[in-house]
């Protein structure tokens, strides 16, 4: 039993623990307020937390529609970070807009929709977690850092992951010669990637805030999100701003221009005169609502319908043709995983030839002319139905497999490559595509596969095997470890690779036929445009 000395010993032991505990308690930040260099932003969550819709830039609206990002206003009280920003203004019609349950839980679309979302797992900033930034797909005309590539899955694996909209079609990219007289470097065009830029300076100076490691960056993308990529390796502005790369897919638009398909990597006098042709007065351009901007300057994600609005060769964000510079070997040094999927193609399925005519009209808008019969060897067909399957083959090789298998030849004498092939058909995919469409992989690498009726346990397991070796990856520059077997570094010779089917293992894409034949057509089509 206390003695009245012992009691009122008790008590004062009590009370000095509690006021040491709320002493504590005050001096360490909640976990959903972080603070950043615009203002404190209020995250949700429980295991993950996910903070959404932060500015990373000003809005480009008015004044601002067509110039370089600018740096966001600040604030000082706590801003709501739980809800997605809005998409970048886009075509109706086309992405998950055109899929009704889809189109249900997708963000707005603005014109004010330079933010990002963050999912971190640190408990504390002092973590320094791995970082991973995916940059969306969709041609450059589409698409948008929503709920599709939500992080909260692969952020469990322990990365931190920032996913970013940035500015496309015409509001991302259009060249005019009076924009150029506004810039200090006399340029035009590549807002879209600008963007992207300011959201890597963005995230090497405030991530530490989430728990994530500026010095510890990878990039990761699919379709133009990788292009993106591809674009920020042979970018001078993008050195020292990420140390791995992830692609996914990359597009044909990064070896050289579909000329009659109006997909090409323009120079900048090129792209001045096509805006120059199109726009007679910015200032009345700027001062018109985003949506009538698109309805006068429209340009759709398809093989053979609309403009595309695409990068520039400008001299300042890209030096010169990105094919030229990876053979030039002027390109970042960082460890790169990429691949494709097996059949990419059936994801232009709806614009594919329906007959043999059709057929051989396509091949000439896509190839040269002396390139027809040789093309016409490789993907032959004699019937109207032969023709469908010989199209979508000859699209998914000439649109991704080639340029990704080129990217990653060019680029495995520089730095370590590992490559990857994805073949896994879940029930939605089977139902949807037929296939390994492209982007069939994407799901696979964030984890989201949960849903019975669309996949299977077989799906799951690919996925925690896949999100492993992507954070195994971001985190050492190497994707080895448990859960599938010893991936081999993609070298001359072997050409060794990752088959990701249902049961993965080692293959080669060594004896690939097609390469060759693909790195010839683009370069006969580039030779076919003016110098840059």
């Amino acid at each position: 039993m206390f003695t009245r000395r012992g009691e009122i010993w008790l008590a004062i032991a009590i009370l000095t623990i509690a006021h040491l505990a709320s002493a504590t308690d005050q001096s360490i930040p909640p976990r959903d307020v972080a603070q950043i260099s615009d203002g404190p932003v209020r995250g949700v969550g429980d295991e993950v937390m996910a903070f959404k819709g932060i500015p990373y830039a000003a809005p480009p609206v008015g004044a601002l529609r067509w110039r370089p990002p600018s740096p966001p206003a600040r604030w000082t009280t706590v801003r709501d970070a739980t809800r997605f920003g809005a998409q970048c203004t886009q075509p109706a019609g086309f992405g998950p807009r055109a899929r009704t349950a889809e189109a249900e839980a997708a963000p707005p679309i603005s014109e004010d929709c330079l933010t990002l979302n963050v999912w971190t797992p640190a408990r504390s900033a002092a973590e320094r977690l791995p970082v991973m930034v995916w940059l969306h797909g969709g041609a450059f005309t589409i698409g948008g850092s929503g709920p599709r590539g939500d992080g909260t899955m692969l952020a469990r694996r322990g990365v931190v992951v920032v996913t970013v909209n940035y500015r496309l079609g015409a509001l991302g990219f259009l060249a005019h010669p009076a924009l150029s007289r506004e810039s200090p470097q006399g340029v035009s065009g590549n807002y879209g990637l600008l963007d992207q830029l300011a959201a890597l300076r963005w995230v090497h100076a405030n991530i530490a805030a989430f728990g994530g490691d500026p010095g510890n960056v990878t990039l990761i993308g699919q379709s133009a999100g990788s292009t993106s990529i591809g674009m920020m390796l042979v970018s001078p502005l993008a050195r020292k701003l990420f140390h791995r790369a992830i692609i996914e897919s990359i597009g044909g638009s990064f070896f050289g221009p579909k000329q009659r398909l109006r997909e090409p990597f323009y120079g900048m006098k090129s792209a001045e005169a096509d805006g120059a042709a199109h726009v007679q007065d910015i200032a009345a351009f700027r001062a018109l609502p985003a949506d009538e901007v698109l309805r006068r300057l429209p340009s759709a994600p398809t093989i053979v319908r609309g403009i595309h609005y695409y990068p520039v060769i400008d001299g300042y964000v890209l030096p010169d043709e990105p094919d030229g510079l990876l053979s030039e070997q002027r390109v970042a040094r960082v460890p790169v995983l990429i691949g494709h999927n097996s059949d990419e193609g059936l994801f232009w399925a709806g614009d594919a030839p329906k007959t043999l005519a059709e057929y051989h009209d396509y091949v000439r808008a896509w190839l040269p002319a002396d390139r027809f019969d040789d093309a016409l060897t490789r993907y032959p067909a004699s019937t109207d139905d032969t023709a469908r399957v010989a199209a979508l083959k000859l699209t998914s090789d000439y649109r991704i497999v080639a340029p990704t298998i080129i990217t990653a030849r060019k680029l495995s004498p520089l730095m370590p490559v590992y490559m990857y092939r994805f073949s896994r058909v879940s029930p939605r995919s089977r139902a949807t595509w037929g296939g390994a469409a492209h982007g069939a992989e994407v799901p696979y690498v964030f984890g989201n596969v949960g849903d019975t009726a669309s996949f299977e346990a077989v799906d799951r397991e690919l996925s925690d095997a896949m999100g492993n070796a992507w954070v195994r990856f971001a985190k050492t520059g190497n994707p080895n470890g448990p859960g599938l077997p010893q991936w081999p570094a993609y070298r001359f010779g072997g050409y060794q690779l990752m088959e990701l089917r249902d049961f993965p293992g080692v293959g080669s894409n060594a004896d690939d036929p097609n390469v060759d034949f693909f790195l010839s057509a683009y370069a006969a089509l580039r030779a076919q445009l003016p110098p840059p």
